[in-house]
């Protein structure tokens, strides 16, 4: 049987320890280095990519806050249009503050507005522009038709009747001859003033109608061009690329090994998963209803509150007054568009729904706007030529 004798004092032994553990605290502080090294590249492609995000989150809020300016002035053209209607269309009423002021305000105003207390009537308020020196009544008249906005009466010129033995007089001929024709004057002025109520009435509706319509094109066209696209055809208000200002975002702020061996730069944006405009920005949908003060000539003036589309049914109260309406809507483009029933239905028709009187739209909560970014980098680390990259 043999037997094992140890060997001692023998020179070389120490020097492979020392070799062994050399070996394994260099393993060590490599993996250490790589790990720091690894570390700080993943962290420095974080960063870059948090600025890419929030550049595109930029953009993003650009093309939002372009929207919601175009809402906001669709809500300031309606509030123009309450101005106009309950302010402009009631100046010629006796109860209207304003009506106590002189009419040339080229001059500084005698006293506050706010001074003057404005109790309006409980009902509709009735457009009436037939009051002396605005902008489309007769100039050459110092008259009134409007009063209270609600069914007056004004009575007529009595016409005398010479008969007898008085039309031998030439003075009582002369006088019926101007009583008749201050008559007629009077049945020709009255008749034909509703034709102008109508006509301002009709125009600020319009003119909200088609305002509020193009806003709103905008809105969509800003939505659908820019808002839903994906991230590889995001583009901002410019028209320029999304993507390209976030690779460059991306690019400045990353470190040059991670610079130079950049992949690829990715771009989310979460709005593009809808298909239509009008699931993210659904229309406020209204039907303004307005009055205008038409006026019948007979042996009296009669003012008749009246709705503003009731034109689309039938003429004015009398012929002449027509015929003033045809000199001031040639071509019933006013008419065409004051028809209530003609648009209220919802059809495919792009047109059609978008003169639909709305106050605007408003953001469907469901739909969540942010974007995201994603990057991929491959820098050569000291002590790991292989690695996979980080992103």
């Amino acid at each position: 049987m043999s037997k094992t004798t140890p060997v001692l004092n023998n020179s070389g032994q120490m020097a492979i320890f020392i070799a062994i553990i050399f070996q394994i605290l260099f393993v060590f502080f490599a993996m250490s280095i790589n790990i720091g090294m690894i570390v700080h590249d993943k962290i420095n492609l974080q960063n870059a990519v948090d600025l890419g995000a929030y550049y595109a989150a930029t953009k993003q809020a650009e093309i939002l806050n372009a929207i919601a300016h175009q809402n906001y002035q669709i809500r300031q053209a309606w509030k123009l249009l309450a101005w106009r209607y309950r302010v402009i269309g009631t100046l010629g009423e006796a109860n209207n503050p304003v009506n106590r002021l002189p009419y040339d305000l080229s001059s500084p105003l005698p006293l506050s507005l706010d001074e003057q207390p404005f109790h309006p009537p409980n009902r509709p308020p009735s457009i009436c522009i037939i009051y002396y020196k605005n902008a489309l009544s007769d100039r050459n008249t110092r008259e009134t038709l409007c009063k209270y906005g609600e069914r007056n009466a004004i009575t007529a010129i009595p016409v005398t009747s010479v008969g007898g033995l008085a039309g031998f007089n030439p003075i009582n001929l002369i006088t019926q001859n101007v009583t008749q024709s201050l008559f007629q004057v009077f049945r020709q002025r009255c008749s034909v003033q509703g034709a102008y109520s109508w006509y301002f009435a009709a125009n600020i509706l319009t003119a909200y109608r088609l305002e509020q319509s193009y806003r709103v094109k905008l809105i969509y066209n800003l939505t659908k061009h820019h808002l839903l696209k994906p991230g590889k055809e995001f583009r901002d208000l410019d028209g320029g690329l999304i993507l390209e200002g976030v690779r460059k975002t991306i690019l400045k702020n990353l470190t040059k090994r991670n610079r130079e061996s950049l992949e690829r730069v990715e771009l989310f944006n979460s709005l593009s998963q809808v298909n239509n405009p009008k699931d993210l920005f659904p229309r406020i949908i209204i039907q303004p209803y307005l009055k205008f003060t038409d006026l019948r000539g007979g042996n009296n003036c009669v003012s008749y509150p009246k709705s503003v589309n009731l034109l689309r049914a039938g003429p004015l109260a009398r012929a002449d007054a027509q015929a003033r309406l045809e000199q001031l809507d040639p071509g019933k483009g006013l008419r065409k568009l004051i028809d209530y029933d003609r648009w209220f239905s919802i059809t495919q028709d792009d047109q059609s729904f978008l003169l639909l009187y709305s106050l605007g739209v408003e953001k469907n909560p469901w739909y969540m706007a942010y974007v995201g970014v994603k990057a991929r980098t491959r820098p050569k680390e000291l002590f790991s030529p292989f690695n996979q990259g980080v992103e």
